[in-house]
């Protein structure tokens, strides 16, 4: 039986530690700011998307700060505050004019995730979280068919 040379099977073991380059569904945007709010969370890029998140929210750019908040759960699919990131976004706010809402059910799932999710978070995420579901309580989500 012929054996192989140390160095082949190093560099056999080191062609299949390499990083994967990771893929994203949301644009990570470059030049925004670098604002960062510090969340509950193992994932770096779950991190990234979350401040990016809250960075085009706060720009009054829901719709791109749904993606990155969506990507954020993607990243980290146990992510209590990226679920609070979604409802936040989806819900009113004075600058929309209603156009840019979600569907009741996006934002009550949005809710229920971060409040299922949120036992793992710090005392303020927690708060936060409570706080939007007191802003968006289900019984007070009803859609046309509910009455």
């Amino acid at each position: 039986m012929k054996r192989f040379p140390i160095y082949l099977l190093l560099l056999l073991s080191l062609t299949h530690c390499t990083d994967k380059k990771p893929s994203f569904e949301a644009p990570l945007l470059k030049n925004i700011g670098d604002y960062s709010v510090e969340v509950t969370t193992d994932s770096d890029y779950a991190q990234l998307f979350f401040d990016q998140g809250v960075i085009m929210a706060n720009g009054f750019n829901h719709a791109e700060a749904e993606r990155s908040f969506r990507e954020s759960i993607r990243q980290d699919s146990t992510f209590a505050m990226g679920y609070w990131g979604i409802a936040y976004v989806l819900g009113p706010n004075y600058n929309s004019g209603g156009e840019n809402m979600g569907t009741v059910d996006d934002i009550r799932s949005a809710v229920k995730n971060a409040v299922r999710l949120g036992s793992k978070a710090t005392r303020w995420e927690m708060a936060v979280i409570k706080a939007i579901q007191i802003k968006f309580p289900n019984d007070s989500l009803t859609t046309d068919d509910e009455g």
